[in-house]
């Protein structure tokens, strides 16, 4: 309890950043509320990059990503614990107590992950039936698995977007499929763009659908595409709720 306590008010002091805050103090408030390996020197260098492409002002940048992770914080709940995949001979799992169940090439599933007390989410897309596509996490990278053993908690969904043909979902699930080997990418922040070699997860499935249908899933539009942000999206349906 002692512990809940603490890190309740470690993250009231996080959201508290009043408007006068520096560049330097909303970095570091970004970087700490964000998690997931991102550093203060990786974001300070995309941001200074952005600003540079957009001519936006580090400041309105770093604002708008708070502003975006401020609902991630608001959507998760201290009752649910920290969840990471995990790897294993069959393909991974979640800690879950369902069991993920077979879809339709190119539909795509989303679980509920956290990073202490920020809801993240993860989401993946079928290659096959029974296989899916991911950026799973550092260590491995963007993956192809199976989803023999692979279970989700409750709040977890397999969904389809709305607006493309079952040909343009199949081509998604390929040109996700081609980026299977290349590296994760830690920032969630700011990522939307396709150009690169890594991705993480939402990122891999944002650009899959606007690469091949010029199709985006981001609900909110914001700087960065979270997998809360495709599975709130008017442009997805669900197909089945965990």
């Amino acid at each position: 309890m002692r512990k809940l306590l603490f890190l309740s008010l470690c993250l009231m002091l996080m959201l508290s950043v009043p408007a006068y805050a520096s560049s330097k103090d909303m970095l570091d408030t970004v970087v700490s509320l964000h998690g997931n390996g991102l550093t203060k020197e990786e974001l300070a260098k995309q941001v200074a990059a952005l600003s540079q492409e957009t001519g936006m002002t580090e400041d309105e940048i770093l604002n708008q990503i708070h502003s975006e992770l401020l609902v991630a914080v608001q959507s998760a709940t201290p009752e649910r614990p920290a969840m990471t995949l995990k790897s294993s001979s069959s393909g991974g799992g979640s800690g879950g107590t369902y069991q993920l169940h077979s879809s339709r090439k190119g539909t795509f599933f989303y679980q509920p992950a956290s990073t202490l007390f920020v809801n993240h989410g993860h989401i993946g897309i079928y290659y096959t039936t029974t296989t899916i596509v991911e950026a799973a996490n550092p260590s491995s990278g963007v993956r192809r698995v199976s989803i023999n053993g692979r279970m989700v908690e409750s709040g977890s969904r397999i969904m389809t977007a709305r607006t493309t043909t079952t040909t343009q979902d199949s081509q998604a699930a390929d040109w996700a499929n081609g980026k299977v080997g290349n590296s994760y990418n830690n920032n969630f922040a700011i990522n939307r763009s396709c150009g690169g070699s890594s991705f993480n997860c939402s990122q891999l499935v944002w650009c899959a659908f606007m690469q091949v249908a010029n199709v985006d899933l981001d609900g909110n539009g914001g700087l960065g595409v979270y997998p809360n942000d495709i599975r709130d999206s008017s442009r997805v349906s669900t197909l089945r709720t965990y």
